[in-house]
């Protein structure tokens, strides 16, 4: 076996179960190993798969189911978040503009509600 450096080492023992204690090979141990992989390579699993039959051959209409569906569960902007570090204090001030933004739309929402009210009123 050839000596493997960086990520590839951490997720090869891990798959071997190096230093997890892992007895004979069984659907257990091999969850835990699946575990162990994920947890090796820094990653949460994966939490939705989006799957897509193609019929009839045509694959350019199940492309565009797959990235509709991956829009309609904003995993795209996740990969984007994700393929860059951001720092703690971006992470804060984004927070911060999002709930600032929201809180703004509630208002305006709210703002609106009561003009239309007056206006139902004769107002």
């Amino acid at each position: 076996m050839q000596a493997v450096s960086g990520l590839g080492c951490r997720l090869a023992a891990a798959v071997r179960g190096v230093g997890a204690g892992l007895g004979p090979s069984s659907l257990l141990a091999a969850a835990r190993q699946g575990e162990a992989a994920t947890q090796a390579i820094g990653q949460a699993p994966c939490r939705s798969i989006v799957s897509v039959d193609v019929r009839g051959n045509n694959v350019d209409a199940a492309w565009r189911t797959v990235t509709r569906r991956v829009m309609d569960n904003k995993m795209n902007v996740e990969w984007k978040r994700q393929a860059v570090y951001t720092k703690p204090t971006e992470m804060r001030k984004l927070a911060a503009e999002e709930t600032e933004k929201r809180l703004r739309r509630r208002a305006f929402k709210a703002k609106l509600r009561w003009i239309f009210r007056r206006k139902a009123r004769g107002f």
